[in-house]
């Protein structure tokens, strides 16, 4: 759902890459080490900053099997687009670092060209960093619900039923639509 925006995102009906949260991004020669500039002045849904520091907690949280941020979670998509979780031989990402609060630095093992698509894929939103440690396991659940920074703001979910959402007013990008959004589950 669109309560939690990606780093950068897919042009609607095209391949294209766009910005999201990165307004910018670029690679060294090799394309071994890729550069994203973040948007500022992104709030998250529950009022706490979108910066460096919350992609590197949600990278980390997803290649990372060690990180305590997890909660049981297994994020199995990261090796599978990736190649590996960290430490493994076939990770595509050697380090993830930030270079003040707003850029975000990714060093691969190996040169991937296709690097900006794979971390623009849709399974990769950022989430509240504060959130996520708020509601351990239950993230993301009907009981824990997700705090993002998208057109959407999560209200309520109840299994087997319906996923309700309120348009996001302090949306930093084209604002929804519509006031509420129902999605039968």
């Amino acid at each position: 759902m669109h309560f939690q925006c990606r780093v950068l995102q897919f042009k609607p009906g095209a391949a294209d890459i766009v910005p999201s949260l990165a307004t910018a991004w670029k690679n060294n020669a090799d394309a071994t080490v890729w550069t994203f500039t973040l948007r500022k002045g992104v709030k998250f849904h529950d009022g706490t900053p979108f910066n460096a520091d919350a992609v590197l907690f949600n990278v980390n949280r997803w290649w990372n099997k060690q990180d305590s941020n997890r909660f049981g979670a297994t994020f199995e998509i990261w090796p599978q687009l990736l190649g590996g979780n960290r430490g493994e031989a076939g990770s595509f990402v050697k380090s993830v670092t930030k270079q003040g609060d707003y850029t975000v630095i990714f060093t691969l093992n190996k040169s991937v060209t296709a690097f900006p698509a794979l971390i623009g894929s849709y399974y990769f939103g950022i989430a509240s960093p504060t959130a996520v440690k708020k509601q351990g396991s239950k993230y993301g659940t009907p009981a824990g619900g997700a705090v993002g920074t998208g057109p959407f703001v999560f209200q309520s979910w109840k299994a087997g039923d319906r996923l309700t959402m309120k348009g996001n007013t302090a949306y930093w990008g084209q604002k929804a639509k519509v006031d509420q959004l129902n999605v039968s589950d």
